[in-house]
Protein backbone atom coordinates (compact mmCIF):
# COMPACT_ATOMS: atom_id res chain seq x y z
CA UNK A 1 0.00 0.00 0.00
CA UNK A 2 1.47 3.20 -0.58
CA UNK A 3 1.89 6.03 1.80
CA UNK A 4 0.03 9.21 1.68
CA UNK A 5 2.54 11.13 0.79
CA UNK A 6 3.72 8.70 -2.71
CA UNK A 7 -0.37 9.04 -3.41
CA UNK A 8 -0.12 12.89 -3.50
CA UNK A 9 3.11 12.70 -5.86
CA UNK A 10 1.95 10.21 -8.28
CA UNK A 11 0.35 10.68 -11.18
CA UNK A 12 -3.53 10.89 -12.00
CA UNK A 13 -2.71 9.01 -14.79
CA UNK A 14 -0.58 6.50 -13.38
CA UNK A 15 -3.16 6.02 -10.30
CA UNK A 16 -6.00 4.99 -12.88
CA UNK A 17 -3.03 3.03 -15.19
CA UNK A 18 -2.71 1.39 -11.77
CA UNK A 19 -6.12 0.50 -10.59
CA UNK A 20 -9.47 1.72 -12.91
CA UNK A 21 -12.24 1.70 -10.44
CA UNK A 22 -9.88 4.98 -9.30
CA UNK A 23 -11.14 7.02 -11.67
CA UNK A 24 -14.96 6.68 -10.60
CA UNK A 25 -13.36 7.88 -7.19
CA UNK A 26 -11.78 11.00 -8.47
CA UNK A 27 -15.00 11.58 -10.99
CA UNK A 28 -16.94 11.84 -7.67
CA UNK A 29 -15.12 14.21 -6.47
CA UNK A 30 -15.37 16.47 -9.65
CA UNK A 31 -12.17 15.28 -10.92
CA UNK A 32 -11.86 14.00 -14.72
CA UNK A 33 -8.73 12.05 -14.64
CA UNK A 34 -8.55 12.01 -18.57
CA UNK A 35 -7.84 16.06 -18.10
CA UNK A 36 -4.91 15.81 -15.79
CA UNK A 37 -3.14 12.29 -17.03
CA UNK A 38 0.57 13.89 -15.83
CA UNK A 39 -0.41 15.93 -12.82
CA UNK A 40 0.02 14.69 -9.83
CA UNK A 41 -2.84 14.10 -7.34
CA UNK A 42 -1.66 16.67 -4.89
CA UNK A 43 -1.72 19.53 -7.58
CA UNK A 44 -5.10 18.38 -8.88
CA UNK A 45 -7.11 17.83 -5.47
CA UNK A 46 -5.43 21.79 -4.83
CA UNK A 47 -7.10 22.88 -7.97
CA UNK A 48 -10.34 21.33 -7.31
CA UNK A 49 -10.18 22.59 -3.59
CA UNK A 50 -10.61 18.82 -2.66
CA UNK A 51 -8.81 17.77 0.47
CA UNK A 52 -6.63 14.87 -0.66
CA UNK A 53 -6.51 12.92 2.74
CA UNK A 54 -10.18 12.52 2.19
CA UNK A 55 -9.69 11.90 -1.84
CA UNK A 56 -6.99 9.53 -0.42
CA UNK A 57 -8.92 7.53 2.09
CA UNK A 58 -11.20 6.81 -0.74
CA UNK A 59 -8.54 5.67 -2.63
CA UNK A 60 -7.71 2.76 -0.28
CA UNK A 61 -10.91 1.72 0.58
CA UNK A 62 -11.71 1.17 -3.27
CA UNK A 63 -8.25 -0.57 -4.00
CA UNK A 64 -8.65 -2.83 -0.65
CA UNK A 65 -12.23 -3.31 -2.21
CA UNK A 66 -11.25 -4.16 -5.78
CA UNK A 67 -8.30 -6.58 -4.65
CA UNK A 68 -10.63 -8.82 -2.14
CA UNK A 69 -13.26 -9.12 -5.67
CA UNK A 70 -10.23 -10.05 -7.78
CA UNK A 71 -8.72 -12.70 -4.96
CA UNK A 72 -12.20 -14.08 -4.76
CA UNK A 73 -12.45 -14.76 -8.26
CA UNK A 74 -9.54 -15.97 -8.82
CA UNK A 75 -10.25 -18.32 -5.60
CA UNK A 76 -13.75 -19.13 -7.13
CA UNK A 77 -11.66 -20.69 -10.53
CA UNK A 78 -9.46 -21.91 -9.14
CA UNK A 79 -12.20 -24.23 -7.00
CA UNK A 80 -14.14 -24.55 -10.25
CA UNK A 81 -10.72 -26.53 -11.68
Amino acid sequence: MQSKKAFEKTSVGDLVSENYVFAAVLHYFGISFYQYPSDSLEKVCHKHKVNPRQLIAQLEIKKRRSYSLIHMINLSRELKS
